[in-house]
């Protein structure tokens, strides 16, 4: 296992900010397939004492928010929307939700 390997997915991932197939990211960082699997232990450490996790879906990869800090990036979510979308928009926003639940 190579730290520059796991250096260079990771930054990868950050950049491109979705999913990415597993033999499509090695290509990019120049490792093969094997390489780069056996380095995402490293990858998942690393990101994890940052507040952050590696996701992987049906052979793809990505970074997302560790689940245990669900409750803060939710909080954040949510003030974020109700600064872009305004009093009347989030008035809006919750009446439609409310008669879509009916």
């Amino acid at each position: 296992m190579s730290l520059n390997i796991v250096k260079r997915a990771i930054a990868v991932l950050f950049y491109l900010a979705e999913p990415l197939d597993i033999s499509k990211l090695a290509s990019h960082i120049g490792a093969d397939k094997e390489e780069l699997e056996n380095s995402l232990p490293e990858a998942r450490r690393i990101l994890e004492e940052c507040g952050l996790s590696l996701v992987e879906v049906g052979g793809e990869i990505s970074i997302g928010t560790s689940a245990d800090l669900s409750d803060i990036i939710d909080k954040v979510a949510k003030e974020t929307i109700s600064r872009e979308i305004g009093k009347a928009g989030l008035e809006t926003l919750s009446i439609v939700l409310y008669n879509g639940k009916a």
